[in-house]
C-alpha cells in the first residue's frame, strides 16, 4: 500500500458523518457532501455506497430531485 491509499484510509476512518440519514436532507446540500466525498476518500460512488451501507439507486433518487445525475467519467454529480 503506497502513501497515498494510507492516507486515504486514515482519513476515511476519520470521516463520521451518518449516511443513513441522507434521505432527509436537501439534495442541494447532499451534492456537495457526496462529491467531496468521492473526491477525498472514495475511488467511486459504488465504493461510497458500500462503504456506508447505502442503496446506490436511492442515492440517486434523491439527488436526481434537485437535477443532478452521476457523471461516471468525471466521478461526480452535476
Amino acid at each position: 500500500m503506497n502513501h497515498d491509499e494510507k492516507l486515504k484510509k486514515q482519513n476515511s476512518k476519520n470521516y463520521k458523518m451518518d449516511w443513513t440519514k441522507f434521505q432527509n436532507m436537501d439534495p442541494h446540500l447532499l451534492v456537495g457532501i457526496v462529491n467531496t466525498a468521492i473526491r477525498n476518500h472514495f475511488d467511486s460512488l459504488e465504493e461510497l455506497c458500500l462503504s456506508h451501507s447505502i442503496d446506490r439507486k436511492e442515492l440517486c433518487e434523491k439527488l436526481a430531485s434537485g437535477g443532478y445525475d452521476y457523471l461516471e467519467q468525471a466521478k461526480q454529480f452535476r
